[in-house]
């Protein structure tokens, strides 16, 4: 019985000193969500946070993160192939979502496209520089060069 009662002891001085203190910090976890103009989530989508890295969107779109609450602003970034490259700065106290929305370059020549055909060509044109801007693929600049004749009258 006089073992169990000193192992028991043992036990208790054991736990009581293999726990440390430490500092707490003040962090809020937050999720970035990503969707394409079509509701879809996007997988894959690289997020920084000041020129740091933090990770990748799930399939489902969703990157959950914890920063600590400092009332600075911050630079977000993110990227992801064949999507326009979406950088703002906000300040993340209080944010527990933040919610984005990504074009993609067929995105953006199908609207030049659908634009074109109820003969806005102002905003088609918008629409086509879009895709220029993120993809320069041939059929963008001819779609872009049609968009041009047409506005001009030729």
């Amino acid at each position: 019985m006089k073992k169990v009662k000193l192992f028991l002891l043992l036990l208790i001085i054991s736990i009581c000193y293999s726990c440390k203190s430490s500092q707490i910090i003040d962090t809020d976890n937050f999720f970035i969500m990503v969707y394409d103009f079509e509701n879809n989530a996007l997988k894959d989508v690289h997020v920084s946070i000041d020129g740091k890295e933090k990770g990748s969107s799930d399939v489902y779109g969703r990157l959950s993160l914890s920063l600590p609450l400092d009332n600075e602003e911050h630079t977000i970034q993110l990227s992801k192939s064949n999507y326009e490259t979406i950088i703002l700065t906000t300040t993340l106290e209080g944010e527990k979502v933040l919610y984005y929305k990504m074009g993609s370059a067929d995105y953006y020549a199908a609207l030049a496209e659908k634009e074109l055909d109820e003969g806005h060509y102002e905003a088609a044109t918008e629409a086509i520089n879009k895709a220029l801007t993120i993809n320069t693929r041939k059929d963008y600049l001819y779609l872009s060069h049609v968009i041009n004749v047409l506005e001009s009258g030729q």
